[in-house]
């Protein structure tokens, strides 16, 4: 019995081995297919996080005046311990910005931001000034002279603000989250499947 399958294991060895060779493959390639997918699904879920920030907390203490001026006053410290009450009990969250029509930085959670800025030229506000969340890495360009640079990866998203029922877009808040609180978790489940399956 044993010379049997030992004649077979030396007929089909090299077959066994090239299919078992070729199933762990597809087995990498597809756990790189699905981290992928998961990790668009956890930006999807950041971008709506974003979403529902800006609606349900910060537009309620927005009104349309306040957002043609840089907002100072009462109304900047009750949006300050607002934002402050959120980044506290979300450690994802770091920075909350409030940009206008015209490009302008109106209010900012980060203490070392320039209140002169004006990114009138910014791809990103101005696809929300149309209308249109989105989001986008840190590293793709997000930076301007005046703000304060982050010391980590971040995933920003740009949401229009719409105060009135018409839908008009009055101005763009971007929320700032931490992208290891996004993509560091995808790659606690994918990588160590990855990395026995390549072993």
């Amino acid at each position: 019995m044993t010379d049997q399958i030992t004649g077979v294991l030396r007929r089909y060895g090299r077959f066994l081995w090239g299919g078992a060779a070729l199933l762990l493959l597809l087995v990498l390639l597809g756990s790189v297919v699905l981290s992928g997918s998961s990790v668009g699904g956890a930006e999807a879920d950041a971008q709506a996080r974003a979403e529902r920030l800006s609606g349900s907390v910060i537009e309620q203490v927005l009104k349309p005046d306040l957002l043609v001026r840089d907002i100072t006053g009462v109304a900047a410290r009750d949006l300050t311990v607002l934002v402050q009450a959120v980044t506290l009990s979300d450690e994802r969250i770091t920075t909350v910005r409030i940009w206008r029509l015209d490009g302008a930085l109106i209010f900012s959670s980060a203490e070392r931001d320039d209140a002169s800025v004006v990114a009138d030229d910014d791809r990103w506000i101005g696809q929300a000034l149309d209308g249109r969340t989105v989001s986008a890495l840190s590293s793709a360009g997000t930076y301007h002279d005046g703000l304060q640079r982050p010391d980590e990866e971040l995933f920003q998203t740009f949401v229009p603000i719409t105060l009135s029922d018409d839908g008009t877009v009055d101005g763009v808040v971007q929320i700032d989250q931490r992208s290891s609180s996004i993509h560091g978790q995808e790659g606690r489940i994918w990588r160590p499947l990855q990395l026995v399956v390549f072993l």
